[in-house]
């Protein structure tokens, strides 16, 4: 990880390619250490303490989302290609073609089927008992939707110190699941439904305050969202871990690979949702501040409108992700506590 901080801030400006490759060796070491912790740490403790434990590694986790982005002043490079240009189907349609091969090997490597006959001594990464788990399922979108609506924040309309408005919610949601896990009721489907509604709801209002302009909603839309994410860090992880006390590394894993895959997906969606409803592709001359201000008054209104409502609609999207787990919440039932 120190590796890929080094090169990503010693590359210069014109070598986008080295800073690409240092965030790759630092998503490897953070990947790697996320996972090793949990492990580590469920391990040697009970449940119970575990929950109280990993409390704190959220509370630092959900603040570290916030003020990262402030310090690092980061911003998304936002739309750039069409949908039906090549450089937004090959990637998604090559991932989507990925995911079915490796589940389709997973599938193949179970007991008594076609690959662990031929190869008796491996093993599966993924046990299929795991992926055919309705609750891990569930529990995987849970961590996906977060994702998506943790990372969408994450735009260059909320780089910088605005997303200080988002931090303040993040630590309130993970302070009310450290509550709900333990102190009342003790389980991990109260702050997971509460969580998942209220995330829905944030980012679904927050698509109507961008429409109308109104700054104080969208800012409480804003800490509204991040107490739903911070609701949700923990529980999913807690509640899979519970149920396959035999696969705690699995577990976790899939888990943690999650909710980055769901931020990432939704930004590319909703980078492509913009660039279409916009109409400022990567060709426009409307990408240039020097021919913006060359436009007349009416012309420039009506370029700012359709960016407005390009941002608009890639929320609607991204709420309509978040909205479609709340059908199947009910199934999962949270673990009790016990004393």
């Amino acid at each position: 990880m120190m590796i890929g901080s080094t090169l990503c801030t010693a590359t210069p400006t014109s070598t986008f390619a080295v800073l690409l490759l240092g965030r790759a060796i630092q998503g490897l070491g953070c990947a790697g250490l996320n996972v090793v912790v949990r492990v580590i740490l469920l391990d040697r403790v009970s449940l119970r303490e575990n929950a109280k434990n990993w409390s704190i590694f959220s509370f630092t986790a959900g603040m570290s989302y916030g003020v990262g982005p402030v310090i690092g002043a980061l911003t998304w490079a936002g739309a750039t290609y069409g949908w039906a240009t090549a450089a937004v189907l090959v990637p998604l349609c090559v991932g989507l073609l990925l995911v079915a091969a490796f589940i389709g090997y997973e599938h193949l490597m179970a007991p008594g089927r076609l690959f662990s006959r031929m190869w008796p001594r491996q093993k599966s990464m993924l046990p299929w008992t795991l992926l055919g788990s309705k609750d891990i399922g569930l529990l995987v979108y849970i961590n996906f939707a977060t994702g998506a609506a943790m990372y969408s924040l994450y735009g260059p309309t909320y780089a910088g110190t605005q997303l200080l408005y988002y931090t303040p919610g993040l630590g309130v949601g993970v302070y009310l699941s450290m509550y709900f896990l333990n102190g009342w009721p003790r389980n991990t489907f109260v702050p997971l439904m509460l969580g998942s509604i209220v995330e829905a709801v944030g980012v679904g209002v927050l698509a109507w305050a961008l429409y109308s302009g109104h700054l104080p909603a969208i800012f409480g839309m804003m800490a509204l969202t991040g107490a739903g994410t911070g609701l949700r860090l923990m529980p999913a992880s807690l509640h899979a871990v519970g149920f396959f006390p035999q696969h705690v590394a699995t577990v976790v894993s899939l888990m943690a690979v999650a909710l980055p895959l769901g931020g990432t997906l939704a930004l590319t969606v909703m980078a492509a949702v913009f660039n279409n409803t916009s109409g400022i592709a990567s060709s426009s001359p409307l990408r240039s501040v020097d021919t913006l201000d060359q436009l007349p008054p009416e012309a420039l209104a009506d370029v700012v409108h359709r960016a407005k409502m390009g941002i608009v609609w890639a929320y609607v999207d991204c709420q309509r992700r978040d909205e479609g787990q709340e059908g199947d919440k009910g199934e999962i039932g949270g673990i009790q506590s016990k004393s």
